[in-house]
């Protein structure tokens, strides 16, 4: 899928391209010229890589809701997502 967008300031025009993998997963776009996406088994995001290598781990419980985003390249970045019983989100 390619998605151009036009610029007002006439600086002419941007082509966005999305690379799909073999299961339809969105594994890169040149938007973010580098990025690289990997995904879980069962299709859940699992890591984004951007082309300096920093990267963003994504890990879920059973039911498959996203507990933890960690920034390994920034030690003290943890976020934590809690979920009632009905499986509505709490707290970020």
């Amino acid at each position: 899928m390619t998605i151009c967008k036009i610029f007002e300031n006439k600086s002419g025009v941007a082509v966005t391209r999305w690379v799909y993998n073999q299961r339809r997963l969105l594994s890169a776009n040149t938007e973010f010229a580098g990025q690289t996406i990997d995904y879980t088994l069962v299709g859940r995001l699992a890591e984004r890589r951007n082309a300096p290598g920093f990267r963003i781990l994504y890990q879920y419980n059973n039911p498959g809701r996203l507990i933890f985003q960690r920034y390994p390249y920034h030690s003290t970045k943890l976020l934590r997502y809690q979920y009632d019983r009905l499986g509505n989100p709490t707290r970020v």
